[in-house]
């Protein structure tokens, strides 16, 4: 698929013209997307996690709400200051989309965050 640009200052192209290729371009790049659908079939699953707790976060888990286990430390050693952002795509391969999230401080508090739909959902705080 190419591009092509569009200059909106071109008087050369006539208003239907232009509206015709902004639609073909427009629905040419949205086939190419991902897209939110009921069920989860090719769902965006990627979350914004902003921090916004006052203290550090040591470890963070996203496990499918079905599951019984926090599974692995997301962060995986790293840590997510207070006022700082990471994207995190919770895409396992299922087609789940209703997570529980749990946040844990250095201090050991534990913030967890249940039934959270990574597929509509785009960004989560901890406060």
């Amino acid at each position: 698929m190419s591009v092509h640009e569009w200059n909106v200052k071109d008087d050369v192209m006539k208003p239907m013209k232009r509206i015709g290729a902004a639609c073909a371009l427009l629905l040419a790049v949205s086939a190419c997307t991902n897209t939110t659908t009921a069920g989860g079939r090719e769902a965006d699953r990627r979350v914004m996690i902003a921090n916004e707790t006052g203290q550090t976060m040591a470890r963070f888990y996203g496990s499918r709400a079905t599951t019984q286990s926090w599974e692995e430390d997301i962060f995986d050693g790293d840590v997510l200051v207070n006022g700082e952002k990471i994207l995190i795509d919770f895409d396992d391969g299922s087609d789940d989309c209703i997570f529980d999230l749990k946040a844990e401080m250095r201090d050991k508090e534990e913030m967890v965050k249940l039934g959270i739909d990574v597929c509509r959902v785009s960004a989560v705080t901890f406060q």
